[in-house]
């Protein structure tokens, strides 16, 4: 079995490779279609929050990221032995794409976004594969949380 750490560094690995390809052939705005209608791949310059809310924020939001996710690390870190084995799965995820969305803003000046997907007028915000990550494992934890909660009162 895949160890999270391991996870975790591929996932960011992955997300920066995929960014700087994204950014070295694909020009900024600029909209290829994979699915007609359904899916484009384009290259979005997001220097706001989740989604794109708070458009062209200033630095001191990366130095709260810092913060938030060093404090994570080091919560998971010191916790390590008591986390359910599929939550430190979770967070790896969650930390990990965290890191790569503070790399771009630091190295980058914005988080790259490529995925589109939608349906006509109907579309989902770009997001990239760290952010992926991230929906995956609140998800995740959301639903484990909620299902053992409720098993619970059954």
């Amino acid at each position: 079995m895949i160890s999270p750490q391991f996870l975790g560094i591929t996932i960011l690995i992955f997300d920066q490779i995929s960014k700087f390809i994204i950014n070295s052939f694909i020009p900024s705005e600029c909209v290829i279609t994979v699915i007609p209608i359904i899916f484009n791949i384009t290259n979005i310059k997001n220097n706001g929050t989740v989604l794109g809310i708070l458009h062209d924020i200033n630095h001191n939001f990366s130095i709260v990221i810092f913060i938030i996710l060093l404090s994570a690390l080091l919560f998971v870190y010191k916790n390590w032995a008591k986390i359910r084995k599929n939550h430190r799965y979770a967070f790896c995820f969650i930390i990990s794409g965290g890191i790569s969305n503070l790399l771009d803003r630091i190295f980058r000046g914005a988080v790259i976004d490529f995925f589109d997907f939608g349906v006509y007028l109907l579309r989902c915000p770009c997001f990239n594969i760290a952010d992926l990550c991230i929906f995956i494992a609140i998800i995740f934890i959301f639903f484990d949380v909620f299902f053992k909660k409720r098993k619970h009162q059954s």
